[in-house]
Order: structure tokens, then C-alpha cells, then sequence
């Protein structure tokens, strides 16, 4: 019982570290065309 929190608790943080990289991923694909535009 524990163990199977425990993995969906873990998988959840995955979850929330790889949407926030593919955030920080697509604000710095922004920033560099910004960037190059000019």
C-alpha cells in the first residue's frame, strides 16, 4: 500500500519536472528568436 503512494507520488514529481523543462525549453526557444530577430 505504501509502495504504490509512494511510486505515484515519484511519478507525479516526474511529471512536473518534465512539464516544467519543456516550459523553460519553449521561453528560451522564444527568447533566442527574440534575441536573433533583432
Amino acid at each position: 500500500m505504501c509502495s504504490g503512494r509512494l511510486f505515484l507520488f515519484v511519478t507525479g514529481l516526474d511529471n512536473i519536472t518534465f512539464s516544467l523543462k519543456e516550459w523553460l525549453k519553449l521561453r528560451l526557444d522564444e527568447a533566442y528568436l527574440a534575441i536573433s530577430d533583432k
